[in-house]
């Protein structure tokens, strides 16, 4: 017996709720960017940074061994969960 008020399933996001995680904020700093040959707040580089933390978590917890970051030899893979499990 479900409880009363209680919801099941997906809920959707209200717009407060959105607006309170920075989305309209992050479209307004990029199109900022791209309008005013600004550099972004967070670069491509940021990026690619925290992939090699994904890949190298993905094969830490593969493996159960520590990984050195830099990566020296990225590994090529589709998708980061082929690391964990040994692709």
């Amino acid at each position: 017996m479900e409880k009363a008020g209680s919801t099941q399933g997906w809920t959707f996001t209200i717009f407060e709720e959105a607006f309170n995680q920075g989305y309209p904020q992050e479209l307004s700093h990029f199109i900022e960017c791209v309008r005013e040959d600004k550099i972004p707040v967070v670069t491509g580089e940021d990026g690619r940074a925290v992939l090699e933390m994904i890949y190298a978590a993905y094969i830490s917890a593969g493996t159960g061994k520590k990984v050195k970051l830099p990566l020296e030899n990225p590994p090529k893979v589709k998708y980061p969960i082929e690391l964990f499990l040994g692709k």
